[in-house]
């Protein structure tokens, strides 16, 4: 069996390869096809069902094999264990990572942060205009549970094929040695994930995206709103589903109930043709149990610790970079893509329910989209710091009330 090149990293010493049916040997237990689910920015998800399900328009089935690097050990995986699952794959897009680097800032760089340890931070010296490197203590608890186990998948030329028919999302990866069509539909790498997405009269998927839970370290003293709503003011979008991601942190229940229950009744109202008073009451069921979570518990623990991360991990701010030395701007570039890393992640928060209650038993907390950003974005974080600051968007006064919770705060920048 074919190996592709580039598998140094550890977490490549196990992989899954996904492949077309080749022959009668394999067990029909084994054989899935793929349904297009969503695309975000860089990627594009795809569900895993099995080959005989209705919903799967028709085509050649496929299979998953867990093999040795040396390819002399694998064997066929049985469906049950991969339908819980989604296939994610890079559209190869420019200044994106693809999944292979993905996996590997994954675990080398992103899963420690949330295990006991110790991480090097740069501070400012408050006597010299220097920063120094200092070595925090994280706390002492395991959050890895929160975290999605991002499993390498070879995906063959057959298997890109089919998934490349589903959607036109997915682009030629620029290779000299190659046709655009041929590199298309060529090896590449994709990551298995838990799925997270709701299933209809089985459970709602409450997706949160925690974005900056403090101040920006280089927002201006007279700033009116943090740095999330100042960016909301700049360019404001979804403006009916945004929340103030303060609130999450520094507010309490009723802070985000509303907006919590609104997103539970969207999810739940689709379920159905009409919606029952029954509906209302387990809505508003799960929308509590929901925000008590975020609020009180184990969601409360992971959200300060990702603000604590942050806060961490950029104390100073991109735009104060150039006046970091030259032997510790390489520290301070990998902590700044570290706190980004962590500021453009979801989390997700999946509840059970059945046709009479909430099943309080079935609550699945995930941190996902923790890809390790990339240096190239430098620049992009600088520009829009900048232009915040340029054009009054943290000060300047606007129509719409965004909820922002910094003026009851007391929330000053770093």
């Amino acid at each position: 069996m074919e190996v592709l090149a580039d598998a140094s990293d550890d977490w490549r010493l196990e992989t899954r390869c996904c492949l077309a049916r080749a022959e009668d040997r394999v067990p029909p237990s084994a054989l899935v096809r793929f349904e297009y689910l969503n695309q975000g920015g860089a990627n594009v998800i795809f569900k895993i069902l099995p080959c005989w399900d209705a919903s799967v328009e028709p085509g050649p089935p496929f299979f998953f094999m867990d093999s040795k690097l040396n390819g002399t050990i694998a064997s066929p995986v049985h469906r049950e264990s991969l339908l819980n699952q989604v296939l994610r794959v890079n559209k190869g897009l420019d200044k994106t990572l693809r999944c292979n680097k993905v996996i590997s800032g994954f675990y080398k760089h992103v899963q420690p942060l949330f295990i006991p340890g110790a991480i090097d931070i740069l501070l400012a010296d408050s006597t010299t205009s220097e920063s120094k490197v200092f070595s925090f203590t994280l706390p002492d608890r395991d959050l890895t549970k929160h975290l999605m186990e991002h499993r390498g998948v070879m995906l063959y030329s057959s298997v890109m094929e089919d998934l490349t028919s589903k959607t036109d999302a997915i682009i030629a990866e620029s290779r000299p040695d190659s046709s655009a069509i041929r590199q298309r539909t060529s090896n590449r790498w994709g990551i298995c994930l838990p799925d997270m997405s709701p299933m209809a009269g089985s459970s709602v998927t409450l997706e949160v995206k925690p974005k900056w839970l403090a101040q920006s370290p280089t927002a201006p003293a007279d700033a009116k709103r943090c740095r999330t709503c100042a960016l909301q003011v700049a360019k404001p979008k979804d403006g009916i589903k945004y929340l103030c991601p303060l609130r999450l942190v520094e507010g309490e229940f009723d802070d985000i109930y509303t907006w919590v229950l609104a997103q539970v009744d969207e999810q739940l109202a689709g379920s159905v043709l009409e919606p029952t008073k029954h509906h209302v009451e387990l809505s508003a069921q799960i929308a509590s149990q929901i925000t008590s979570y975020l609020t009180v518990g184990h969601g409360r623990t992971l959200l300060l610790h990702l603000k604590l991360l942050q806060t961490q991990l950029d104390p100073q701010g991109v735009l104060r970079r150039d006046s970091v030395s030259l032997h510790s701007r390489a520290l301070f570039d990998r902590n700044l893509r570290l706190a980004m890393t962590l500021r453009d992640c979801s989390l997700y928060v999946k509840v059970g329910y059945t046709t009479s209650k909430m099943d309080a038993a079935i609550i699945d907390c995930r941190l996902g989209d923790l890809d390790f950003k990339s240096p190239d974005k430098m620049d992009d974080w600088m520009d829009k710091e900048s232009d915040l600051i340029k054009h009054a968007a943290y000060s300047r006064d606007n129509e719409a009330d965004l909820g922002c919770v910094l003026p009851r705060s007391g929330v000053a920048p770093g």
